[in-house]
């Protein structure tokens, strides 16, 4: 793992590798205007059984408040396969997150 503290963000980058699975996962972290923390990622893949997989390079994760995080643009890939997650995740029970699965066998 490598990560980075600057005046105003969180530069992370992680990789892994066991019997499993290996992966790399980097983004940055920052305030945004609200005083909220966002975590934006790129360069991330995970490698499971011969499958790749990718995470598009949009993917923002913010945390609202301590008990609340919206997941923007997470879409992880495989050939045609595709992993979908998006919206809010808390303990509000009318908040609404969505994961959807094309093509994935």
């Amino acid at each position: 793992m490598f990560g980075a503290v600057f005046n105003d963000n969180i530069g992370l980058k992680l990789q892994w590798k066991d019997k499993i699975s290996e992966g790399k996962l980097g983004g940055n972290g920052y305030w945004d205007e609200e005083s909220r923390f966002k975590f934006d990622l790129h360069q991330t893949e995970i490698a499971t059984k011969q499958q790749l997989w990718k995470l598009n390079e949009t993917a923002t994760l913010t945390q609202i408040d301590s008990t609340k995080y919206h997941f923007d643009q997470f879409r992880f890939s495989n050939k045609n396969q595709i992993f979908t997650v998006h919206g809010d995740l808390g303990r509000d029970y009318s908040d609404l997150f969505t994961i959807r699965l094309d093509s994935v066998k």
